[in-house]
């Protein structure tokens, strides 16, 4: 119970900092908005079902860009795996990206 009344303190006083912090206007409210500002707005999307629309829409991307991904990842192992010319050429620049932590890969397969 005290964990909980500490969680609920601690997001209550960020909440409050957050809000103070917009409307003092250090940073534009057009990219800052506060959190007042932002709970009118998600329930006037909820209300008029654009929200759930968007949703839909992001999540049918992130799902159809998954099966695509994984699509292409399992062929390419797969020739890799079983064709040495194809092996020879890809392992060295697979191999270029396997230390990197996939955050950083993340930027460059956006651009």
């Amino acid at each position: 119970m005290k964990k909980a009344y500490q969680i609920s303190c601690s997001i209550a006083v960020l909440l409050v900092i957050w809000e103070v912090v917009s409307l003092a206007q250090f940073v534009p409210i057009s990219l800052f908005p506060p959190p007042t500002q932002v709970i009118s707005a998600f329930k006037e999307m909820a209300l008029s079902g654009e929200l759930f629309r968007d949703i839909q829409a992001s999540l049918w991307r992130a799902i159809v860009g998954f099966f695509i991904g994984s699509i292409g990842g399992i062929s390419v192992g797969l020739l890799t795996g079983r064709v040495k010319v194809l092996h020879n050429y890809l392992s060295p620049v697979i191999q270029l990206f396997r230390p990197l932590p996939p955050v950083a890969i993340i930027p460059l397969v956006i651009v």
